[in-house]
């Protein structure tokens, strides 16, 4: 049998699984805008994603323009530049 993780890494662990879930959330917004942009609709988005069309309109709306403020925030936490966005 191995041992216990240290407190510092589940800490890395804990850092490393938010990290994560922010990239697929990013991923996921891309997904979507691309799906808007092609002509899919709200109805088929949510569908797609087991929710009603308002709650995927509501969730995924801002991202089919400007940047959606979790994206925004991804980026201010890592430091990075969003580039291409009107």
């Amino acid at each position: 049998m191995g041992q216990a993780p240290t407190p510092e890494q589940r800490l890395a662990r804990i850092a490393d699984a938010d990290r994560q879930n922010r990239d697929a959330d990013i991923h996921l917004r891309e997904l979507v805008k691309e799906a808007r942009e092609s002509g899919i609709s709200w109805e088929a988005i949510g569908s797609a994603l087991g929710v009603t069309r308002q709650a995927a309109q509501q969730r995924f709306g801002n991202s089919t323009g400007k940047k959606s403020e979790a994206i925004e925030k991804w980026a201010e936490a890592t430091g990075r530049t969003i580039v291409g966005e009107g």
